[in-house]
């Protein structure tokens, strides 16, 4: 059996998906399985996946109908051998020590989840801002490994310091344990399944080394015009994230609905500077309205980095 698995939910991918396969067959670490499921795709996708599993019997395909991003992780989920799991975007891509360094140091710390800082890749291919996941992460450029038990992994959490993705990370099979993704859920299924997650982990381990690559692109769905429907489902997540956070650790739920709030305002953000036109204002102001109501929050209005977003959107939408 292999150590780890590595898991590609694979969906039209056609131009990105040649360039991330070849960084995990060029990893320097060698004990892997990757496990491709085709969630349908509707352009040559597949058969990519295809080809590289006839020229390296490492690279396992699955084809299913499409049932969204969730789905086809699960199914990589219940077909995974290793004792370690890890989670791609097949737009992304990974140096080619990137499983060396994360598995040499969760198995060296004894860690539940090993971490990466992430770089930032533009669409055209053009190497971006060293984006790292989180201010904790900023805190600790040059620390050669960080490790946290538990506590401090919740403080982490609550703080807001560790990120809800999956990807950049490798975990334990015991830590995911049964833990899924929502079906049906294509927005905000990590934050509805990573936390929980993270905070059973008794230490993480951190990598200074920026190995994961995130492609940037216009439109992929973390990226794409955010509606009103869109807005909903994050707000819907972050509630079912701080659920199952209490549910774990039931005397930090206030804490954890702190976590919640960040969450929410980086969504109302996104949502406000989403889109323009009178309609669409009128549509995000009652929307608006109705969150503050839920979260009584309305004294946000007057903090003056918000009104200013708020305004210099309002501005170019006349």
């Amino acid at each position: 059996m292999p150590e780890l698995s590595i898991i590609l939910p694979v969906y039209n991918v056609q131009n990105w998906i040649g360039y991330c396969l070849d960084s995990i067959a060029e990893q320097s670490f060698t004990d892997w399985e990757a496990i491709l499921v085709d969630d349908g795709s509707r352009d040559l996708s597949g058969v990519i996946c295809d080809s590289y599993s006839r020229r390296d019997p490492r690279f396992r395909v699955i084809h299913q109908q499409n049932a969204g991003v969730s789905a086809a992780r699960n199914t990589g989920i219940d077909a995974a051998n290793g004792a370690l799991i890890s989670f791609i975007d097949p737009d992304d891509f990974i140096s080619a020590d990137y499983f060396h360094l994360l598995v040499d140091s969760l198995s060296n710390a004894g860690a539940d989840v090993a971490q990466a800082f992430i770089r930032e890749v533009l669409e055209s291919g053009e190497e971006g801002m060293l984006r790292f996941i989180n201010e904790w992460e900023k805190r600790q450029k040059g620390t050669a490994f960080e490790m946290l038990d538990n506590a401090a992994v919740v403080d982490a959490l609550c703080s807001n310091l560790f990120s809800c993705v999956s990807w950049g990370r490798v975990f334990t099979r015991d830590l995911w344990g049964n833990a899924r993704f929502p079906v049906g859920v294509d927005l905000g299924e990590d934050m509805m399944t990573v936390p929980p997650v993270i905070a059973k982990a008794k230490s993480a381990v951190y990598v200074p080394d920026a190995v994961y690559s995130w492609r940037e692109r216009k439109k992929s769905l973390l990226h794409g015009t955010v509606t009103e429907e869109r807005f909903e489902k994050d707000l819907v997540a972050s509630s079912e994230m701080v659920q199952q956070l209490a549910e774990l650790h039931p005397m930090r739920r206030e804490e954890f609905e702190h976590l919640r709030f960040t969450y929410d305002v980086g969504c109302l953000a996104n949502f406000l500077t989403s889109g323009n036109g009178r309609k669409k204002k009128a549509s995000k102001l009652f929307i608006l309205n109705d969150y503050y109501q839920k979260l009584k929050i309305n004294d946000l209005l007057e903090n003056k980095v918000f009104r200013g977003t708020f305004a210099g959107q309002e501005d170019k939408e006349k």
